[in-house]
């Protein structure tokens, strides 16, 4: 059913149309009067076309505010993506870096290494290439792959910059497979650095940690928890003053002739990527170098027969 109100909610675009045509027309018709007084028209007119206008401003101000909220908000998005691109590409540099730092540090304590001990005994350089862990994962054997293989043989001390890994116990080849200090097979004679207090260092062959002992160490003995165990070079494999490991317990009973004591190798085994294996110098030294082997010495005197003739 149509109402009366419907033809002009059609044409109330029109309607607005004329009503802003006629306002200025009838202000210019007053203005044009000279009256000192404006009309009531002329001033409901003023207050209604200024406040349209405010209230138009107001929304085109709004507007444009939040338009440039927008497009700041944009920006903003857009500066923060760009730095967490350049966050996450310093981070990967600063992680490779770091790996880089700690290879060069590792690689300059096996340079120092090899200088230091390179002179009295012959390094052969090997690569971990292999690991055997334990359900608790922890390391059981090493496998390594020696520069020079054929010189490579059962028994010989596997050591690191770091201190004593063990000694070579089997070859496969290429390949040797290293016991470790804290195999239970492992016997090094060992002292401690503070006293050269002296024992026997075996490994406890434990599945959850590198724990070894010290054994046949006198109860008398000043042995402190920290102190250093080095290698006494007395049983003539492993040089002397090579770090086996430190103290973590000690154990004196009022009765007995040795103290229990418990040694953590300084080596990580988890960790190991290079080594040396102490090979035996099996060159011969040139003629007329110290300690070379010389000659019989030629005689004085040639024997009859031979030499100058006999006058």
């Amino acid at each position: 059913m149509a109402t009366p109100l419907q033809p002009l909610r059609r044409h109330s675009g029109l309607l607005w149309v004329l009503l802003y045509g006629c306002i200025p027309v009838l202000l210019l018709y007053a203005s044009t009067r000279g009256e000192p007084e404006p009309w009531l028209a002329e001033r409901v007119s003023v207050a209604t076309v200024g406040g349209a206008q405010s209230v138009r401003q107001s929304m085109f101000d709004g507007v444009e505010r939040i338009w440039g909220e927008y497009l700041a908000l944009v920006n903003v998005a857009r500066d923060i993506e760009a730095v967490q691109q350049d966050n996450a590409r310093l981070r990967m540099e600063n992680r490779r870096f770091a790996a880089l730092a700690a290879e060069n540090a590792r690689l300059r304590g096996l340079l120092q290494f090899s200088q230091r001990h390179g002179r009295r005994h012959r390094l052969v350089p090997a690569t971990v290439v292999a690991r055997d862990t334990s359900p608790f994962f922890r390391v059981l054997r090493l496998r390594v792959h020696p520069t020079a293989a054929g010189k490579v043989k059962p028994g010989q001390p596997v050591v690191s910059s770091d201190g004593v890994v063990g000694q070579v116990d089997r070859i496969h080849g290429d390949y040797a497979s290293v016991m470790l200090l804290s195999d239970a097979r492992s016997a090094v004679d060992v002292v401690v650095r503070r006293n050269r207090a002296m024992g026997i260092l075996k490994g406890l062959g434990s599945s959850e940690h590198y724990h070894c002992k010290v054994e046949y160490l006198r109860r008398t003995e000043e042995v402190d928890a920290d102190d250093v165990v080095v290698t006494s070079g007395m049983d003539e494999r492993f040089p002397k003053d090579l770090q086996v490991g430190r103290v973590t317990d000690v154990t004196r009973k009022q009765y007995g002739l040795y103290q229990q004591v418990v040694v953590t190798p300084s080596v990580d085994f988890g960790r190991l990527q290079e080594a040396f294996i102490i090979v035996e110098d099996d060159e011969v030294p040139e003629a007329g170098s110290e300690g070379a082997p010389s000659g019989p010495d030629p005689p004085t005197n040639p024997p009859r027969g031979q030499g100058a003739p006999t006058p």
